[in-house]
């Protein structure tokens, strides 16, 4: 059940009915949240983001934290501590990996503090359609994420012999 933040009203999401279309849910849409469920697959913002800046699940943990509460300041410590992230090397590689991304900013401060800072309204809105896939399609997502090609596939994919279209 899904509880609209505007109206208060209780809706039911019903699945969808085998070879037709979704179905509405009960109380038909909540006016102030955007959903996804429906969608077969994940937004074309969202698919651009991953390919773009996201290459792990722990980047978009980190990421939606800091997106949760944009304007609070948190340190590499908080970070780890509320994800449950135990390597301090891989949590730094993943805060300077957003940060060159421009997707969240540091402070001068010591110890380093992070808050969510997109750097653009496109990233901006990339990333709310995310927060609604990492809570409506979990799966979906982390299928994206980790069939994303890595920068060596790319590169030998760049060299792959293919045949002429007329043979």
């Amino acid at each position: 059940m899904h509880r609209c933040h505007a109206s208060g009203a209780t809706a039911r999401l019903r699945l969808p009915r085998l070879g037709g279309p979704d179905a509405p849910s009960a109380h038909g849409p909540c006016p102030t949240r955007r959903s996804i469920v429906a969608d077969n697959a994940l937004p074309a913002e969202v698919r651009q983001l991953i390919a773009r800046h996201l290459a792990t699940m722990e980047q978009v943990d980190v990421l939606l934290l800091l997106a949760r509460s944009p304007e609070q300041w948190r340190s590499g410590e908080e970070i780890r501590t509320a994800l449950r992230i135990d390597e301090s090397g891989v949590a730094a590689r993943t805060f300077d990996e957003l940060r060159a991304a421009g997707l969240i900013e540091a402070d001068g401060s010591d110890p380093v503090r992070y808050r969510y800072a997109p750097s653009s309204a496109r990233d901006s809105s990339a990333v709310e359609l995310l927060a609604l896939a990492y809570n409506e399609r979990p799966v979906t997502l982390v299928r994206a994420i980790y069939a994303r090609p890595t920068p060596a596939q790319s590169f030998a994919d760049a060299f792959r012999l293919r045949k002429k279209a007329d043979e």
